[in-house]
């Protein structure tokens, strides 16, 4: 049977008018992305598709308001990953981009994120709203933005086919950079983890990333989904889905140095500006007494039924006590994921799509 599948991208040119507008025009320019993919007629599974807008020259990202949908035709488990990020395509190439497909998500240096999950044929939504302190620059001469659609049923079905709509209506709102004089580095702190959920006991992963200059934070997008699995093969070792009240958490803190460099975190290999830490493998973890809370997202729910959220927690000029907003060598920011049930065992798809923003002041 063959996969019929339809793609929508639109972007609007009287959403760029605004930025050769007079100084009386809307303060904020924005660009309107309305991207679909819908899957029809096959054992369509996961897709990834690219829908791409040009970013003017001299202008930056600086925030982000609309809603992301999910539907899906079988009440299994489904899912969906929207990613807002840039390439150094030129102009032709960028549009050569548009609405084409590939077997994995296609890199891209990342702008924001948000993830969708189902058990469910009624449609979820995710609503975004905010603005960032401070614009991340796009290139000098322009850059090509791309939204990603990752999204589709990852288990199958070969007595019935089963599909998914994805839809993304966002508008990003567009600042003029002149003379930057700091570069907004905006990087992915999550990941997707399986979690087996106890009554009394609460497992956890962690991914984060230490310090290795100056660093200001300027901002969390936080972008969080849980679910059961429902719908998946035996042999995939999906445990019975849940029947009451479970729970998943992400917590993002702020670690100072030496209490970081005492908690041992796995460490991957880093760079002149940052560290990767990371443990996906779920554990009793604590979080080290002198760590300051910066941002917590609950995912409270029931039974099969999915949830996820979004949030912006801002930090300059006004962090919280305990943190002075810098990030100073060895100093280490990290977001746990956590879960736990009322009664019984559940094992839970906890993803972390979250976005933090940083600023490293030129020298």
């Amino acid at each position: 049977m063959q996969i019929i599948r339809i793609n929508r991208a639109l972007a609007p040119c009287a959403a760029l008018l605004a930025l050769h507008a007079p100084a009386t025009a809307a303060p904020n320019p924005s660009l309107h992305i309305a991207a679909e993919v819908s899957q029809h007629g096959a054992q369509s599974g996961i897709t990834n598709t690219s829908f791409t807008a040009w970013l003017p020259p001299k202008t930056g990202f600086a925030g982000l308001n609309g809603a992301l949908s999910l539907t899906g035709n079988s009440p299994a488990f489904s899912e969906a990953l929207v990613l807002l990020g840039t390439t150094p395509d030129d102009r032709a190439a960028c549009t050569r981009r548009n609405a084409t497909t590939s077997p994995a998500v296609p890199p891209v240096s990342r702008l924001w994120a948000g993830i969708l999950k189902s058990n469910e044929t009624a449609t979820v939504t995710l609503p975004v709203a905010f603005t960032l302190p401070h614009a991340v620059s796009a290139q000098a001469a322009g850059a090509c933005l791309v939204t990603v659609i990752s999204a589709g049923y990852p288990y199958l079905d070969r007595a019935a086919a089963r599909y998914t709509r994805t839809t993304a209506h966002l508008n990003i709102v567009l600042a003029p950079i002149q003379n930057a004089t700091a570069q907004i580095i905006a990087i992915g702190l999550g990941g997707e983890f399986r979690i087996a959920a106890h009554p009394g006991t609460t497992l956890a992963t962690y991914v984060g990333m230490r310090a290795n200059q100056n660093l200001t934070l300027d901002a969390i997008a936080t972008a969080t989904s849980a679910a059961p699995v429902t719908g998946a093969p035996a042999a995939r070792n999906w445990t019975q889905a849940p029947t009451e009240d479970w729970r998943a958490n992400t917590d993002f803190v702020y670690i100072p140095a030496p209490i970081c460099a005492a908690a041992h975190f796995d460490t991957q290999p880093g760079n002149k500006i940052l560290s990767i830490l990371r443990m996906p493998k779920p554990a009793p973890l604590q979080i080290p007494p002198g760590a300051v809370p910066l941002a917590h997202t609950a995912l409270p729910s029931h039974a099969t039924v999915s949830i996820q959220r979004t949030a912006f927690n801002q930090f300059a000029p006004a962090p919280p006590k305990g943190f002075t907003g810098t990030l100073s060598p060895g100093d280490c920011l990290v977001a746990y994921d956590s879960a736990t049930s009322a009664n019984g065992t559940a094992t839970l798809d906890v993803e972390n799509q979250s976005t933090v923003y940083l600023r490293k002041e030129a020298k």
